[in-house]
C-alpha cells in the first residue's frame, strides 16, 4: 500500500491503486529508471498502463508540445519533500471527455497499511 500525495479529481482517487504502482515498478525494473511516464487508458479494459521513459517521450518529435511542457521535468522535482523510500512519477489518464496529466508521489507503507 502507498500514501499518495497529489491533488486528486475524484476519477483519478479510483485509479491509482497497487495495480497501478505494480506497473509503475515493473517499468523501472524494465526501463533501469525511476524518471517515468505512466499513460492510463481508461477505456481499455486489459492492460490499460503503458509506460515511457520521460527523456525518451520528450525526445520524440510526435509527442504532444503540451505534454512536453508539462512533463519537461521529472516528477520527483515537483514534490515538496521526498523521502527514502518514496516515489515520484508522472501519470497521464485518459478519460473519454479529458486527459489529466499529474505528478504522483507515494511512499510505501509497511505490508498491510492502508493508502
Amino acid at each position: 500500500m502507498y500514501n499518495v500525495v497529489v491533488k486528486l479529481d475524484a476519477r483519478l482517487h479510483n485509479l491509482i491503486d497497487d495495480r497501478l504502482f505494480e506497473a509503475y515498478w515493473a517499468a523501472v525494473e524494465h526501463f533501469g529508471t525511476t524518471d517515468l511516464v505512466l499513460y492510463f487508458d481508461t477505456e481499455v479494459e486489459v492492460d490499460p498502463v503503458t509506460a515511457y521513459v520521460r527523456e525518451r517521450l520528450l525526445a520524440d518529435p510526435s509527442a504532444p508540445k503540451f505534454l512536453a511542457e508539462k512533463v519537461s521535468k521529472p516528477a520527483k522535482d515537483t514534490a515538496v519533500e521526498l523521502k527514502s523510500g518514496s516515489t515520484a512519477f508522472w501519470l497521464i489518464v485518459s478519460f473519454p471527455d479529458e486527459t489529466i496529466i499529474t505528478a504522483v508521489n507515494a511512499q510505501r507503507l509497511g505490508e498491510g497499511g492502508a493508502a
